[in-house]
């Protein structure tokens, strides 16, 4: 594994649009009043992890239009801090490891089935001091503590220097896979295959609404 950022980790891409007014805004609130890269990554982590609530979305979904839906899964939330942290050039890359469909059954249950088998979930790499370090900011604090938690799953949800947690540990189907080519990877749905359209906005429109329900949140009022 490459320990050097290479121009393909802080460049814009369609997907990863990191020059758009809303994704620079946020980007500049992050890295207020701190010129240390590892605090910038810290707050970036933080903020999409727990600002933006999980929830399920299409995957070709760009990374200004998931900061201003406020929800996504793990295929949005890991490309917008990939985003943000390229805005202020802080090399990330977007990665994907396969992992059993029976890792979202706390939050959709059994309708998990209807999810191919693996699933390709996504999550970033960030360099810091050197060294490439994996982040996940998939779920939200409330989201873990609601419907995974409870499950004592033995794996966290956070990200430092001291501590880097992987999600899913439990349902693992081989290793990580960093994605260079961000568009070309979106553009294939990441390895995963899905149902129509019309289908996968009402499946996650249905189990987005019953999910925020059961944890006590509404990101579409926010």
């Amino acid at each position: 594994m490459s320990l050097i950022a290479s121009p393909e980790d802080i460049k814009a891409t369609r997907y990863c649009d990191f020059h758009h007014p809303a994704i620079q805004a946020r980007a500049e609130k992050l890295a207020k009043d701190s010129d240390d890269p590892y605090q910038v990554a810290r707050n970036t982590f933080g903020w999409v992890r727990d600002h933006i609530p999980f929830g399920f979305d299409f995957i070709k979904v760009k990374a200004s239009d998931t900061l201003l839906k406020g929800y996504g899964a793990c295929f949005n939330k890991s490309l917008l801090m990939v985003a943000l942290l390229r805005a202020n050039r802080i090399p990330a890359r977007f990665c994907s490891v396969p992992v059993s469909r029976w890792f979202m059954k706390p939050y959709i249950g059994l309708q998990c089935l209807l999810i191919n088998d693996p699933f390709h979930h996504c999550l970033v790499q960030v360099q810091m001091d050197g060294q490439w370090s994996f982040a996940e900011p998939t779920l939200d604090q409330a989201t873990y503590d609601a419907l995974f938690r409870p499950l004592h799953v033995k794996w966290g949800i956070d990200w430092s220097k001291e501590r880097q947690d992987r999600l899913y540990l439990d349902h693992l189907k081989g290793e990580v896979e960093i994605h260079h080519d961000i568009d070309q990877i979106i553009d294939r749905n990441v390895g995963n295959s899905l149902l129509p359209a019309p289908i996968v906005r009402f499946f996650s429109n249905s189990v987005n609404q019953k999910a925020w329900a059961r944890i006590g949140i509404n990101p579409l009022a926010a």
